[in-house]
């Protein structure tokens, strides 16, 4: 009686990926209303870059998961701050001068379509 050996072999090759080449977990592109007025966001995969009506000012910043840490620009200052999107889609953070993200105070950035369906 003869016996055989089969051996399978199996080729397991995984992909790797860059935090770049993966999609977000979160999307924050859109209107908002916030204490420091009208603000619009843009995102491109975890870059998130935005305009805001206070000052003419300007955000650049990255995702994380769900944390964005930015820069802003305005015509008085700048500075850094970040931000924690909620579950029901408002921005919850902080900003602050140089490089400090919270010694300026809270920043909250409510969804213009919650914004609406509260009033």
């Amino acid at each position: 009686m003869q016996r055989a050996i089969v051996v399978i072999g199996f080729l397991v090759v995984a992909a790797g990926s860059s935090p770049a080449d993966t999609a977000p977990s979160v999307r924050v592109a859109g209107s908002y209303t916030s204490n420091w007025g009208a603000v619009v966001l843009h995102q491109h995969g975890t870059r998130i870059t935005g305009e805001y009506e206070f000052d003419h000012g300007h955000i650049d910043g990255v995702l994380d998961g769900n944390m964005i840490r930015y820069a802003w620009h305005e015509q008085s200052g700048d500075g850094r701050g970040v931000f924690v999107a909620a579950s029901d889609g408002e921005l919850v953070g902080t900003w602050g001068s140089s490089d400090d993200d919270t010694n300026g105070g809270g920043w909250r950035l409510v969804p213009d379509k919650v914004a609406a369906i509260a009033r």
